[in-house]
């Protein structure tokens, strides 16, 4: 039996950055089964953020990270059907829907950064369903 997934799917080539969400540690950079390569960052007591089905890693674990950073590259490890970043965020150790869940408001990207993001933003926001 498996259990029903947590969080989103985002369809994206292999290879392509993935940024951290926010500011933090990372606790968890290994090789998991169905999880594939996976990234998890603590961001404080209270939040973390997980990244799944990765190609390639590019934190250890105890490595700070700031938002925007780069902490991987997306691919297809693990139990997946297709290249994709599967992106969950956990409040107080709960899986929550990270479309609607109620995060601490921060300073925006500038820069780079900013643009890159938005070029991301803009070729995967119509594979996004709004259910």
């Amino acid at each position: 039996r498996v259990p029903p997934p947590r969080g989103g799917d985002v369809a994206m080539p292999q290879g392509r950055a993935v940024r951290a969400g926010g500011e933090g540690e990372g606790g968890v950079a290994k090789r998991s089964g169905a999880a594939g390569y996976y990234i998890a960052i603590r961001h404080g007591r209270t939040y973390t953020t997980r990244y799944m089905h990765l190609r390639k890693l590019l934190v250890k674990p105890g490595q700070k990270v700031k938002r925007g950073d780069r902490i991987a590259l997306s691919g297809n490890t693990g139990r997946s059907t297709g290249p994709h970043l599967h992106y969950e965020v956990w409040i107080n150790q709960q899986a929550v829907n990270p479309l609607t869940a109620k995060l601490p408001r921060t300073e925006g990207l500038t820069g780079s950064d900013r643009r890159e993001y938005l070029a991301q933003v803009k070729e995967v926001l119509p594979q996004l369903r709004f259910d």
